[in-house]
């Protein structure tokens, strides 16, 4: 699959529209999504990593799987 380019700001509200869809969109309002962050490239690719481990809390899960979702189809624009 062929990545979108995307600035960091467009990144993060992809990924908060993604957590909007998975807990609904009241729940996910009061998460706080840090911009992502540039890396070398994984074997899959992505350019880019996040840090969201400090404010998941209890959706952990449901923001691992939106930042995932978001790696499989981002990447960072230079």
């Amino acid at each position: 699959m062929v990545r979108r380019l995307g600035a960091a700001s467009e990144i993060r509200i992809a990924v908060e529209d993604r957590l909007a869809g998975l807990l609904g969109a009241d729940e996910a309002r009061g998460l706080r999504i840090p911009e992502p962050q540039r890396c070398d490239a994984d074997e899959s690719g992505c350019n880019w990593s996040m840090d969201y481990r400090s404010s998941c809390g209890e959706h952990e899960e449901a923001i691992h799987r939106a930042v995932t979702e978001a790696q499989a189809r981002w990447n960072l624009r230079d």
